[in-house]
């Protein structure tokens, strides 16, 4: 990063990628420097920012959470006190994609310019590149996380074997997986990542992988296995008892977040607590009295099985999560006789969509 123009680098990478991981191993090689250096992160959310804020503010409230949050025990600390006694400062933000589209606009301005006045100062910050859509850094250094390789992968297969538990060989189950895997272009680029690998694992081990399978087969088998497996894998099935009561099916629960994605533009910065009034606003709970109490629960519901990232802003670890459970709505709407939303979606919706239709013909035929 000293090495980078300007001494400020933006890392992008999609979530589940390991910029988190790759920041907390650059703080800490950091800190190893010398006695005179001092690095740390900060959670972008933790910043406000509006036009008005000016960069000895920001810097301040950069302080503020060093001294209330990670060294509380310790003296006060002012960043430009010590900057200006020569200290080698790295500033790590993190989760720029949490802010909405605006403040993280701000914040890259507002940091851009702080090493500008003091030559000891480095910032790395982290964010999902599609979240910084309309946003100019050109300001800043971009770096971009690399997808896992082959060698990469087999190993991270054989880690979540080993968690899932085998009778068997689990590095001879590792190497026919990965050679699966490697024969499929469309399921090789899906496991590019740490994350990915690791929700779609449990799910492939049951079915395997053939020739003829598709993304839409493979999202809707990892979609079900994650609603439906949750309370089982964490032992906190009277955590959403009015869930269950309510929408005791994981298809139930994909059509409530499908409803509520649909009435969402794609684009928008949506909080947490404004999605959650939307799950309860929905059709499937509308008439349901604990329809409060249900909403909030298959909000927390969606996040504990990956499904929702966990974040103030409603995201998700994968796009097409969010593109099947619309899916799922769409088929409904369309079994309740309302073909408009069907060809008003979007052509990727519309296709998942009749992957959930296939995927309910094979039940009812194995049924």
């Amino acid at each position: 990063v000293r090495s980078t123009p300007g001494r400020k680098v933006l890392l992008l990478g999609d979530i589940g990628s390991g910029k988190s991981t790759l920041l907390c191993d650059f703080v800490e090689r950091s800190l190893l420097e010398g006695p005179t250096s001092l690095a740390f992160i900060v959670p972008a959310t933790t910043l406000f920012v509006s036009p008005a804020v000016t960069l000895k503010a920001l810097l301040d409230q950069v302080s503020a959470y060093f001294s209330e949050q990670i060294a509380p025990a310790a003296g006060a600390l002012d960043v430009q006190t010590i900057l200006g006694q020569g200290t080698e400062l790295t500033l790590a933000i993190d989760g720029l994609d949490e802010m909405s589209v605006s403040s993280a606009s701000l914040l890259l301005s507002k940091l851009a310019t702080a090493t500008e006045h003091w030559p000891n100062l480095q910032i790395v910050a982290t964010s999902r590149p599609i979240e910084l859509q309309g946003i100019d850094y050109q300001a800043w250094n971009v770096l971009s996380t690399l997808n896992v390789n082959a060698t990469e992968r087999r190993e991270l297969l054989q880690n979540e074997l080993a968690t899932l538990g085998s009778t068997g060989n689990i590095s001879e189950e590792a190497d026919e997986l990965e050679s699966q895997i490697a024969c499929s272009e469309t399921i090789s680029a899906l496991f590019s990542s740490p994350l990915t690998i690791r929700l779609f694992t449990p799910v492939l081990r049951k079915s395997g992988v053939t020739a003829t399978v598709t993304l839409g087969e493979i999202l809707l088998d990892v979609l079900n296995e994650r609603m439906s497996g949750w309370n089982q894998r964490d032992l906190k099935s009277q955590q959403f008892s009015a869930l269950e009561a309510a929408l005791p099916s994981p298809g139930a629960r994909l059509r409530l977040l499908g409803g509520a994605l649909a009435s969402t533009p794609e684009e928008a910065d949506v909080r947490r607590d404004t999605f959650i009034a939307r799950l309860e606003a929905s059709s499937p709970l509308a008439a349901n009295p604990a329809k409060g109490v249900v909403a909030k629960e298959a909000f927390e519901s969606f996040v504990l099985a990956g499904v929702l990232s966990n974040t103030n802003v409603v995201s998700f670890p994968l796009q097409a999560f969010r593109e099947m459970c619309v899916a799922h709505w769409l088929v409904q709407k369309l079994e309740e006789g309302s073909e408009q939303e069907m060809m008003s979606g979007r052509w990727r919706d519309v296709s998942f969509a009749a992957a959930v239709q296939i995927g309910r013909a094979s039940c009812r035929e194995r049924g």
